[in-house]
């Protein structure tokens, strides 16, 4: 008897399943109760811009913690050049040297962390020099890459020529007589930084250009990290003590340090419609005035006889170019974004879109372009009280972009302040798609 009634139960479900099988199902999810007035729909506008090549003044290279040296030829940017200025201080304030101390050396340590050789020259050697700062630096202070003169520091070197050929680790011997100076230093100099670093200013590393063979193409960049970087004096306590003694200076962190660059790319603004340059650092940058992407849109919505108010940027992503195979793509910058000049401090800021995910700016080698989502800011052109609206932010220039992990993973974005990269975009527009809503 209960096998039966299961019988019924489970035809009597089939039934059931076969008569809804028949019926149309309404996936309108309630449209039909929306009217027609109100129906919202998502547009696609596509356009261009002109999209040029520009010079910018400087960059600040201050609280970095890499530092930069070396340098590469690369048609047709030219020569560019990488210095870094830093302070060290002793390794304790406890310390004096011994009366009549005899000195053996002074030697400078600089693990390498990292070579960027261009082209085939990956046998090249650099010189290098160490000089002394004349001046103060203050720690209040923004410093940038043409902020030190020639009369910021000593034209003559405080060590010996070294000749770098990409090692492992720089290792510089200062000269006798201004090794002798650092064990001169005072007991109160040693005992305190700020005095310290009053007396003893900093040091420049550089590197001599000049020793390039005529026609050469590519170069070497090197970089370090300044909190690894040491200065060792070796010494004896006295002409009878046969026991080697040894010092360390170190850079402080909360020392002021910057990078030198210098460019020879500023021939290269507006030379060409057809190639756009981009350079790191100082370089030449692509640039897009926005005041022109908002005329545009502008007179798009004026030709349909809607307001400015009306319109709702669901999304703006603006595409350019690379041009390869004419350049290699490993020179150019991985991650980039796009940056204005903030006048009221004098430094470069980038769009707070950056943060967002969707914003991309990476290099898609499998297409060979960048593009970018600045949706945020591009709404923002309408309706000023979501950014700075003034006409100079709307000036934006492509930078390239550092990406890091603080210690809990949290991503931190900057402005590159000590890698080299450059290339050549495809002019003489940048693509637009906008996709637009209509507000009723």
């Amino acid at each position: 008897m209960n096998i039966l009634k299961i019988k019924i139960f489970i035809v009597g479900i089939i039934a059931l399943c076969s008569i809804y099988a028949c019926m149309d199902v309404d996936k309108t999810l309630g449209l039909d109760y929306i009217p027609d007035d109100q129906l919202l729909q998502v547009n696609i506008h596509p356009f261009e811009v002109s999209i040029y090549t520009a010079a910018i003044d400087s960059i600040c290279t201050s609280s970095t913690s890499v530092g930069s040296v070396g340098y590469a030829i690369n048609d047709p940017f030219g020569l560019f050049y990488a210095g870094a200025v830093f302070r060290m201080v002793p390794f304790s304030n406890n310390f004096t040297y011994p009366a009549g101390a005899i000195l053996d050396s002074v030697i400078l340590y600089i693990p390498i962390s990292g070579n960027k050789v261009f082209g085939d020259e990956f046998h090249m050697s650099q010189m290098l020099y160490l000089h002394k700062l004349n001046r103060d630096l203050q720690t209040n202070a923004y410093y940038y890459n043409n902020s030190l003169k020639t009369t910021d520091y000593n034209p003559i070197a405080v060590s010996e020529p070294y000749e770098y050929k990409g090692e492992d680790t720089i290792k510089i011997r200062l000269t006798t007589a201004y090794a002798q100076t650092l064990m001169n230093a005072t007991e109160e100099e040693m005992s305190n930084d700020s005095l310290f670093v009053k007396a003893f200013k900093g040091l420049y590393l550089t590197v001599d250009t000049t020793t390039h063979l005529p026609g050469m193409q590519g170069g070497r960049l090197s970089y370090f990290l300044l909190s690894n970087t040491w200065m060792t004096t070796y010494y004896h306590k006295s002409a009878a003590d046969d026991t080697a003694r040894y010092y360390l200076y170190y850079v402080s962190p909360d020392a002021v340090n910057f990078n030198v660059f210098k460019h020879s790319s500023a021939h290269l603004v507006n030379a060409s419609p057809d190639n756009i340059y981009m350079e790191a650092l100082a370089g030449v940058k692509p640039y897009i005035d926005f005041n022109l992407v908002k005329a545009k849109i502008q007179d798009f919505l004026t030709g349909l006889g809607v307001p400015s108010s009306k319109l709702l940027i669901n999304r703006l992503e603006v595409v350019v170019q690379v041009d390869y195979p004419t350049y290699n793509m490993d020179t150019y910058p991985a991650m980039t974004t796009l940056a204005y000049k903030d006048t009221s401090a004098y430094l470069y800021s980038f769009l707070i879109d950056t943060y967002l995910s969707s914003f991309n700016g990476q290099l898609n080698r499998s297409i060979q372009q960048y593009s970018y989502n600045p949706t945020y800011f591009s709404q923002g052109l309408f309706i000023p009280h979501l950014m700075d609206n003034s006409e100079e932010a709307r000036h934006l220039y492509v930078f390239p972009l550092n990406v890091a992990y603080d210690y809990y993973g949290q991503v931190i974005y900057s402005l590159e302040k000590a890698i080299y990269s450059f290339g050549v975009l495809k002019g003489p527009n940048a693509k637009i798609k906008m996709s637009y809503t209509l507000l009723p």
